[in-house]
């Protein structure tokens, strides 16, 4: 029966890649009610947090942040600290995409916590990012920057390319708004 669920939830992921939401969304929400048959709890979280993506990418806020509380409580029940962290930058997304950026930092720097705490470099140059993107949005500038040097560090680690290049953004956008024009226009070339 896992393996039927796990099927239905890739076609969903797939669904989703090809915008086709309504389907997405049928399809998940299938594999998840498999998933409580079953009572595979680990499966089931991530069948919620698949879901609260989708729903956020449709605007669907409200409904997106009460799946990923259900997915964070299930992760916080079964000790799941990157999963946890995940899911906090999730809520914290849903919240950026509310305007709320004071809850979307609390949220970004929680995830950043767990990401060092239990050295996931990958997520440590996503949150870092994230959270100078919250921290200019409320005006703390050379902390944005910070982040963002963080960010561009770890990656550089990492070899990431796409994340060497997300960092270098955010860095770039906080020299700009810091008024450190020629700077901004070094890293955006």
């Amino acid at each position: 029966e896992n393996r039927a669920a796990n099927a239905t939830a890739n076609l969903a992921i797939l669904a989703r890649t090809r915008a086709e939401y309504g389907l997405a969304e049928e399809r998940m929400r299938t594999a998840l009610d498999h998933y409580r048959e079953i009572d595979h709890r680990f499966n089931e979280a991530r069948a919620l947090s698949n879901l609260g993506l989708f729903l956020t990418e449709q605007g669907r806020l409200d409904e997106a942040t009460e799946l990923h509380r259900l997915s964070l409580e299930i992760r916080r029940t079964l000790e799941l600290p990157l999963l946890i962290s995940r899911t906090l930058s999730a809520l914290a997304d849903v919240e950026m995409e509310r305007g709320n950026w004071q809850q979307a930092l609390v949220q970004y720097e929680d995830t950043l916590a767990l990401a060092r705490e239990y050295d996931n470099p990958t997520l440590v140059a996503t949150a870092a990012g994230d959270l100078s993107t919250v921290l200019r949005r409320l005006g703390r500038l050379d902390e944005a920057r910070r982040a963002a040097v963080e960010s561009y560090r770890v990656a550089v680690e990492l070899g990431s390319r796409s994340s060497q290049a997300y960092a270098l953004l955010q860095q770039g956008r906080a020299e700009h708004d810091l008024g450190h024009w020629q700077r901004a226009i070094e890293l955006f070339d």
